[in-house]
């Protein structure tokens, strides 16, 4: 069916929502199918719901074709039913009885939905066929068809950008451009909001502008790095059809801002705000969504941190909860290329929980990808975090794309930039090495012959990070499932990479360790300092319990922890790979080192000495409690003379908070009966309300130790059990630990709370709580005093079976083995 006009108001429905859609101050009686999908397209829900009723007494204003356009957006927009829209709208795209204003509006539509599932290269082809097609067709408004067709070229533009096909998306801008050339003083006239002073030509002036600047910065994106286009962009006024969007963006951000106020300074007396649903995020995608149906680059990548962003702090602060927003935030800062913000909130979600939604994004991503070529370090960052919890069908297909990554030349999906080689194979090693871990159902074979491949290549392999990423993927591969073949080549490699001298000689123990390697390579692989002492811990050399050895390594520490303190002395700052100190207060746990007590008590008894060294050292032997004692002189000369804090720390950056460090030195001193708990009463309740969650995490500790000391004190066990509640997960994690471990002491059999309370931190839907229960039951094994029977069995046992994540399986099978 042939039509003399575009039906542009569809496509301004879509580009410009507010030129169309009814103003609250201008209510009319019914509203036309465009003036609706502009309320949809604005995320006015409440001003829809309104029409709507009208429309279901009396639809005269309606077509069967409006209406199906008109739900079919619907549909997409909601992330519960975004498949069943697109497949409506790419319909509609090809239907004949709709105006091509609504099949193009269907078709962008379309473009933003692909987008959003991770596939934006889906249906470019019906994006170009209806440029064509618009392009070609006769009738009057040549200026509107012009623009028509240069909203769906630039689309095409965009998503090809996001495909990683640059070259494509180069020559869709610049053809985007040549079309507006042509426009002149042919527009189509329609009906405007009566809430806008201008006129329907004017809105698509402006648009028609908006769409050329837009192209322009595309095509500079897309160009080659010599390319001086920029400068033109930079200079260019602001187009006067982004200031409506930029205004949502700051009207949330100022609301978000109050909130945050609000949640921060509670007032005295509980106030209520009534409002239609939540207008944060309604500006918020509202502001995205049209950045996204433009083509604007700059405006989609800031939209996607933005919203992202906020989400996840109106998460933090409990303002929205709902499980789907977890997968929101993330698939927001991920394809908005936001890696750290994507790895902190991957973090804490798998920490707290949602485990389920890590799962099923990482799932949707792996399906999505797998049919098309571009993956970024974001995605690898997803699927990183996912590796113990996604379903063991997709693991192979996973590994496949993260290998892909390390092929690209360029990386990110909306922020395409250079990344050096080492950094993106390095990128893929330490990807893969998760998905490997533990994960019996990977094809190790072709896991090792991929990355073989991949470290192969010239410039590549002789980095040491790289190196180091391949020891840790190494000791993760099941080497009894690798033919001889790829084992023999995967040797070979390793014995081209070690030659290199970046290559540190305890990274190729490792490797023959984990290899079971026959080569007797210890002779020719003979680590020094400090690397000795560290193979040593990790019994990668030979004869490891020899007392020579032991003699050896202790010397290495004493004469660096003597050369740190002269250093110390003279104002100066001595950095190493690895601490002297803690090596000192390993070689003491792990090798019975007595005769190091008085050298590392001595060093951290120095004032002089930095804070970070002691700290090194306290973490380590306040962890090794139960397993060691302290001698009694060492005892009696750390009760006479206190440890104090060095007033200046001798590296600014290295520098430790004077809170953290006084609470790991009363947690020493609370592990080995230095100091009482009515002692440490004072400084633990304060540390319980501190700012700072690693004082708050130590806390819990301190609460252990007291209630261990003192049984029938039960001010410490009611103190943890309210920090098993604390918001940040370190801390639950730390108070999860002390409550199991105490509630196999014969002694706590009476609190009942105690009991109720693991009960409750097993089934966390993260795994920060359920790994510190089960840590806190394992420890406890080493303490001398009487246990009791496991009795949590049944829970452990459903864990060991049903939780998401492998790692947590593995960990409850490890403590019911170990009981």
């Amino acid at each position: 069916m042939a039509h003399q006009s575009v039906g542009i108001r569809w496509l301004v429905a879509c580009l410009a929502p507010s030129d169309i859609a009814p103003h609250p101050n201008f209510k009319t009686d019914v509203a036309t199918g465009a003036e609706l999908l502009a309320l949809i397209i604005s995320f006015q829900w409440a001003e829809y719901a309104t029409y709507a009723e009208v429309f279901d007494e009396s639809p005269p204003s309606i077509s069967a074709e409006d209406l199906l356009l008109i739900d079919a957006a619907k549909l997409a927009l909601d992330s519960k039913t975004v498949h069943d829209g697109l497949s409506r709208l790419v319909s509609l795209t090809e239907d004949l009885d709709l105006t091509l204003g609504q099949r193009a509006a269907a078709a962008i539509l379309v473009a933003v939905t692909d987008s959003e599932i991770d596939e934006p290269e889906a249906h470019l082809d019906i994006l170009v066929r209806l440029a064509s097609t618009i392009r070609a067709s006769a009738g009057k408004s040549l200026s509107s068809r012009a623009l028509a067709t240069a909203v769906l070229l630039q689309q095409c533009a965009l998503r090809s950008f996001e495909a990683g096909q640059l070259s494509r998306s180069h020559e869709f801008a610049q053809e985007t451009l040549s079309v507006l050339a042509d426009v002149g003083n042919d527009w189509e006239d329609f009906p405007v909001s009566r809430g806008v002073s201008w006129t329907a030509i004017d809105s698509q002036k402006r648009l028609a502008e908006l769409i050329e600047g837009n192209a322009k910065a595309l095509r500079s994106a897309a160009s080659s790095l010599i390319d001086k286009s920029w400068a033109e962009i930079v200079r260019a006024p602001y187009p006067a059809a982004a200031v409506r969007p930029l205004r949502d963006s700051l009207s949330a951000l100022a609301t978000f801002v109050s909130e945050t106020y609000d949640y921060n300074y509670v007032p005295t007396v509980r106030t209520s705000r009534f409002s239609r649903g939540d207008n944060i995020s309604v500006q918020l995608y509202s502001s995205l969504l049209n950045a996204e149906i433009v083509g604007s680059l700059a405006d989609v990548s800031r939209g996607r941190k933005l919203a992202g962003e906020v989400m996840a702090n109106r998460i933090a602060s409990g303002k929205v909860g709902s499980p789907g927003r977890y997968s929101e935030v993330i698939r927001l800062l991920r394809q908005g290329d936001e890696n750290k913000q994507l790895q902190r909130f991957l973090n804490d979600v798998r920490l707290r929980g949602p485990l389920q939604d890590v799962k099923e994004a990482a799932e949707r991503l792996v399906d999505a990808r797998s049919r098309y070529g571009l993956i970024t370090s974001s995605d690898l960052t997803l699927l990183k975090s996912a590796a113990d919890v996604i379903s063991p069908t997709y693991s192979d297909r996973a590994v496949r794309l993260a290998c892909d990554y390390a092929e690209q030349k360029l990386d990110g999906r909306i922020k395409r930039s250079r990344v050096a080689a080492w950094k993106q194979v390095e990128t893929t090693l330490r990807t893969v090495t998760a998905l490997v871990q533990g994960n019996p159902g990977v094809n190790m074979e072709y896991v090792v012959d991929r990355v073989f491949n991949l470290v192969s290549e010239e410039d590549i392999g002789g980095d040491q990070f790289v190196f180091s990423a391949l020891v840790n993927l190494s000791t993760s591969i099941d080497w009894d499932k690798v033919p001889s073949t790829s084992r023999d080549n995967w040797l070979a490699l390793i014995g081209m990479l070690e030659r290199s001298s970046e290559a540190m000689k305890i990274d190729r123990l490792r490797i023959r360790a984990a290899m079971n390697s026959a080569d007797d390579v210890e002779s020719a692989i003979i680590p020094e300092g400090l690397e000795y002492v560290v193979a040593l811990i990790e019994q990668l050399l030979k004869d490891s319990q020899e007392k020579h050895n032991i003699r050896k390594a202790i010397e290495i520490v004493s004469e660096l922890i003597g050369t740190s303190r002269r250093d110390a002395a003279r104002g100066t700052f001595t950095g190493y790979a690895w601490s002297p100190y803690a090596l000192a207060a390993l070689l003491i746990t792990k090798f019975e080192a007595d005769g190091l007590w008085p050298v590392l008590i001595s060093a951290i008894g120095d004032k002089r000495v930095s804070n970070e060294n002691k700290l090194d050292a306290l973490r380590v032997l306040t962890a090794a409690f139960p397993k060691i004692e302290v001698p009694r002189d060492v005892s009696r000369q750390l009760a006479q003379d206190a440890i104090v804090l060095t007033d200046r720390d001798s590296h600014p950056l290295l520098s430790v908070p004077t809170e953290q460090y006084a609470a790991a030195l009363r947690n020493f001193y609370l592990a080995y009966g230095i100091m009482s708990a009515e002692e440490a009463q004072e400084s633990i309740l304060a540390d319980a309300s501190s700012h700072d969650v690693v004082v708050r995490s130590m806390c819990a500790e301190a609460c252990l130790f007291a209630s261990g000391n003192e049984p029938n004190s039960e001010w410490p066990l009611v103190l943890l059990l309210q920090l098993s509640h604390d918001r940040a997960s370190v801390v639950t994690r730390s108070a999860a630990h002390g409550l199991a471990y105490l509630s196999v002491l014969s002694e706590f059999a009476r609190f009942k709370p105690l009991f109720s309370r693991v009960r409750v931190l097993l089934a966390h839907p993260g795994i920060a709580a359920g790994s510190g229960v089960i840590r806190g039951l394992e420890d406890a094994i080493g303490v001398r005093r009487h246990l009791r029977p496991l009795w949590c069995k049944t829970e452990l046992l459903k864990l060991s079976d049903d939780h998401l994540s492998r790692e947590m399986r593995t960990l409850a099978r490890r403590v019911l083995a170990s009981y």
